[in-house]
Order: structure tokens, then sequence, then C-alpha cells
């Protein structure tokens, strides 16, 4: 029981991030938009913003695919074995 507090406790850890990415999505986009309204941008800034949405895209990957594999293939199948 104590390893399943564990992976639970580590479960809704990620979920957390997972929200947090999502929240930080949102206010890219609104920054994104922001900039395109603003008249003297500059080419540097749209690139940051691009590169943040990127970084945020592949954390996301990361996050969502290792709480998949956590869920389906070792509780799901630890549970499957009792």
């Amino acid at each position: 029981i104590q390893q399943y507090n564990k992976m639970f406790k580590f479960i809704f850890l990620l979920k957390r991030i997972q929200f947090e990415l999502q929240q930080t999505w949102t206010q890219l986009k609104q920054d994104e938009h922001d900039l395109s309204m603003k008249k003297d941008k500059s080419s540097q800034e749209t690139d940051l913003i691009k590169y943040k949405l990127h970084l945020r895209n592949q954390m996301c990957f990361l996050i969502d695919n290792l709480l998949f594999y956590i869920m389906m293939d070792v509780i799901q199948v630890q549970f499957n074995s009792m």
C-alpha cells in the first residue's frame, strides 16, 4: 500500500504539472495575441513566444505520455494481476 501511495502522489504531481502547462498555453496565446496587435513588434519577440510554445508542447507531450504509461502499463497491469 505504501508503494501505491507514493505512485498516486507522483500521479497527482504530474496532473498538477499538466494543469500548469495548460494554463501556460493560455497565457502564451494571450501574449502572442497582444504582440500581434502591437505596432512595433520585433521578430525576436515573436520568435521567443514561438519558442516558448514549442517548449511547452514538448513538455506536455512528455507529461501526457508519462501519465498514460503509469496509469495503463503500470497500475492497470498490477491491478489485473491481483
